[in-house]
């Protein structure tokens, strides 16, 4: 997923503190490579919203079973010179049911 990122892109959430919590992608792509994150071949995601304005645009992106979580992901992208790149990624994890 790396190549789907700009070096420059950040990862934020709201922590159960209700504390910002995140900072550059490098965290997303570390936390994915260690524990609690393990393969997930069950895990299921579906596109829920796609918005695109000339070279802006927002997708979000609702996960099953990601290592047991349940994620809502919304994507912000840039075309630059030709290319879609995610500049920024903010979620939200629901409670498990």
């Amino acid at each position: 997923m790396k190549p789907a990122f700009s070096e420059k892109a950040t990862m934020f959430s709201v922590d159960v503190k209700g504390k910002l919590t995140g900072g550059a992608i490098q965290e997303l792509f570390d936390a994915i490579d260690n524990p609690p994150f393990l393969p997930s071949p069950e895990a299921q995601s579906v596109i829920v919203n796609i918005d695109i304005v000339g070279t802006a645009a927002s997708a979000r992106i609702d996960s099953n079973d990601v290592s047991g979580f349940v994620f809502s992901d919304f994507f912000h992208l840039l075309k630059v010179e030709g290319k879609w790149t995610i500049v920024s990624k903010i979620y939200y994890t629901h409670v498990a049911p």
